[in-house]
């Protein structure tokens, strides 16, 4: 008889990023972490290459692979969740074009007054717009890292990069990215405006939370 099935549970957190196999139960079987570091400097920034969450879900997949059993063996199938607020531009390889905004980054802020400029004249709910909003930050690449925005294709959350890495799919999920979703709608009412022009939103395609996205590579 063979040994039942585990799930591979990876939380990617501001100041570690943590795996753990779980059995049919919800009983952890083995764990492991790697410390992981966020800062803002005076001018509100902060930012990180994406890699950096690659390589600690590696280091911790490595950890588990040590343990005796071979417990990887039984992985059936892997869920990723992580911080929000934060995004990751890539190219069509996959590539980052731009270390990612993280949720603590106030940079977009002027972006973010602009949008709300816009949504408040035509009368329209402008509260849930600030510097950490993903159009704003879209906004502020195209404004300071154009040679960036030229080569952009996708615009994911942390865990839906880590999800790319893994098995290739340009996915998130309709909670994650509902504040893009939201304000796109908004503006998609408004009359056009030749002083304010969106660029291209290039978001994924979206699927229920639990969905499954694909398989592993």
């Amino acid at each position: 008889m063979s040994p039942p099935p585990l799930v591979l549970a990876c939380d990617l957190g501001g100041s570690s990023f943590r795996a753990a196999l779980i059995d049919a139960h919800g009983a952890s079987v083995a764990e492991a972490a790697v410390p992981l570091e966020a800062s803002v400097d005076a001018q509100g920034r902060s930012q990180t290459d994406p890699g950096r969450w690659w390589q600690a879900l590696l280091d911790c997949v490595g950890a588990l692979s040590a343990r005796p059993g071979a417990l990887l063996a039984r992985v059936a199938g892997v869920a990723i969740c992580g911080f929000t607020r934060t995004q990751v531009f890539l190219d069509r390889a996959g590539a980052p074009v731009h270390d990612a905004l993280l949720w603590n980054d106030t940079r977009a802020e002027a972006q973010a007054q602009r949008l709300r400029e816009r949504l408040a004249a035509a009368g329209e709910d402008a509260s849930a717009v600030n510097a950490f909003h993903p159009l704003a930050r879209l906004l502020w690449l195209h404004a300071h890292a154009p040679a960036a925005a030229a080569r952009l294709h996708g615009m994911l959350e942390p865990k839906d990069y880590l999800n790319l890495r893994l098995c290739g799919a340009w996915a998130s999920d309709r909670v994650s990215m509902a504040p893009a979703t939201r304000l796109l709608a908004q503006l998609e009412r408004l009359a056009p405006d030749a002083s304010f022009a969106l660029p291209p939103v290039p978001l994924p395609a979206l699927h229920a939370p639990v969905a499954c996205i694909g398989r592993v590579d």
